[in-house]
């Protein structure tokens, strides 16, 4: 026997399993007749009896906050500003959806999205003395054409993995 997807039962169909009980059918003759599986069947006669509904009780958690079009709105706002902090990316959303979600549930959409977030490595900028000295290099090489010709690129560039900050 294959697995089959779980689904809820509609009003009409906990309706049909409870009417067929009530006239007296057995809850086996129930899922031979109707079709669904043992396990739903006498899960609804059971409940029908312990409760007189057959409804199941109401499940913890809210509705979504976002709907698709809200979660790309997210996702926007993360592509435009891959820097930006998550409360700037907070307020932003928050502005876009006339909303006011927390950070905290804008990083769980984020995460949903497949996002995550990781401090930027720290990387000092030139001084000005490289920057010149940069300059005058390219300047003293600009008009060269046979020159490149004998100069070999290799891909190999030596880097720190770790730091020792």
């Amino acid at each position: 026997m294959g697995k089959t997807t779980r689904r809820e039962l509609s009003k009409e169909e906990r309706k049909e399993i409870i009417g067929a009980y009530r006239c007296g059918t057995k809850p086996a003759t129930i899922v031979r007749t109707l079709g669904f599986s043992s396990r739903t069947v006498y899960a609804t006669v059971k409940r029908y009896k312990e409760t007189g509904s057959a409804q199941p009780k109401p499940r913890p958690g809210g509705p979504p906050l976002l709907n698709d079009g809200g979660q790309r709105v997210v996702k926007q706002a993360v592509l435009a500003g891959r820097f930006q902090p998550l409360r700037e990316i907070t307020n932003e959303v928050n502005a876009k959806l006339g909303t006011s979600l927390s950070q905290y549930t804008v990083r769980r959409y984020m995460a949903k999205a497949g996002f995550s977030s990781h401090p930027a490595c720290k990387k000092p900028l030139p001084r000005k003395k490289n920057v010149a000295a940069r300059l005058a290099w390219c300047d003293k090489r600009k008009k060269w054409h046979v020159q490149w010709t004998r100069v070999l690129f290799s891909d190999e560039s030596s880097f720190c993995l770790f730091s020792n900050r």
